[in-house]
């Protein structure tokens, strides 16, 4: 029987502007109860791989603290397992920090696993993918290398500095080059592989060999041309977190049930960090539409279309609308808040009117008082 395992690829996100500043993609909270993270290695565990590796970038502290010993995605902890995998020496150098150089400086999470194939993924792109029948088609066709891809119609305003893919007629990739947003449509790669485990360990020991500054995509987009990589489309629902306002808008549209269906379903839950948090509390002058409010929250004032995180204390007569609102944050009487991204722990107290646009979102900082 083939066994696979996963790993859980930080080294390339591209960040959600001023939000990650001091904390990583993966541990991002996401709806209010998840962190991004949790959609990739709910995908693993959903797929029968109960042995990962995260590849962690910087800012480690948020994330080991959300994953504590990884059991929340682990059915059986007996013979399953999450490694954290962090590329100290180079932690300071971003030339040097990529993630060939992590896998080399933690070997030893390849070479205790019994695994043929080896799944990597990203964090900052969510979606519902079962890679069983993948890799079962990856071993049907003999391939060394399959890449998952899906097409987008809106390569322009979206998606920008994430790869594009040419594939020939026998669906194999031709060339890797990132999105510069000189055309409309594209093949865009979601940063997701099929490796046999022999051919992983070829290129990471090729991509060194050929430059100490190459990462995985380096190196892919090298061989591209003289190596078969294989490709699989994917279909389903799919969003790449790259910006602060692709952060809001993803975040609101999920509000919708059509759309939030899409992702969430009973057959194929997602996995988190869990809470012992008191209930929220609705005041008699409450006003809640739309909107999804966590527990321990405190809301006394209007909600609207918006993301309410744990903890957080909505004053009366304050107004929320299109926004995302994170953890024990303070929101004072007949404020008003539209289209922002307000960090946890924040205060606003002083200043009345709060609002940004979806392109260009207002962002409070972690712990300010406004």
């Amino acid at each position: 029987m083939t066994k696979a395992i996963g790993f859980l690829n930080l080294h390339d996100d591209l960040g959600l502007g001023p939000l990650t500043t001091n904390r990583s993609i993966a541990s991002t909270s996401f709806l209010g109860r998840y962190a991004l993270m949790d959609f990739q290695m709910s995908n693993f565990s959903n797929s029968g791989i109960d042995e990962i590796g995260v590849l962690l970038k910087q800012n480690i502290r948020s994330l080991v603290r959300h994953m504590g010993f990884g059991h929340s995605w682990i059915d059986n902890t007996k013979i399953g397992k999450v490694s954290i995998m962090y590329d100290e020496p180079y932690a300071n150098n971003l030339a040097y920090n990529h993630d060939i150089n992590n896998f080399i400086e933690n070997k030893w999470v390849l070479e205790q696993s019994s695994a043929d194939i080896v799944v990597i993924a990203p964090a900052h792109i969510i979606n519902k993918i079962d890679y069983r029948p993948i890799i079962e088609r990856h071993l049907e066709r003999d391939s060394r290398i399959t890449m998952l891809y899906t097409g987008v119609i809106d390569a322009r305003s979206n998606y920008i500095g994430n790869e594009f893919l040419t594939i020939d007629a026998n669906g194999h990739v031709k060339s890797i080059k990132p999105n510069k947003g000189e055309e409309k449509e594209g093949l865009l790669s979601l940063q997701t592989y099929i490796f046999n485990r022999e051919m992983l360990e070829s290129l990471i020991q090729y991509g060194s060999n050929t430059s100490s500054f190459f990462n995985l995509r380096d190196a892919l987009a090298y061989i591209c041309k003289d190596i078969a990589i294989d490709t699989y489309e994917f279909n389903g629902f799919m969003r790449s977190f790259d910006s602060l306002s692709s952060y809001l808008s993803h975040s609101l549209e999920l509000l919708n049930p059509k759309v939030r269906n899409q992702l969430f379903s009973k057959d194929w839950p997602i996995y988190t960090k869990t809470y012992d948090t008191a209930p929220t509390v609705y005041g008699p002058d409450s006003n809640v539409k739309n909107s999804f409010i966590s527990n321990g929250a405190m809301i006394e004032g209007e909600v609207v279309n918006s993301v309410i995180g744990r903890g957080v204390k909505v004053s009366k007569g304050a107004k929320i609308s299109n926004s995302v609102i994170l953890t024990e944050t303070f929101i004072d009487e007949n404020i008003c808040i539209d289209k922002s991204v307000v960090d946890k722990n924040a205060k606003i107290i002083h200043t009345k009117k709060v609002s940004g646009t979806f392109e260009n979102p207002l962002y409070i900082k972690r712990g300010d008082i406004i």
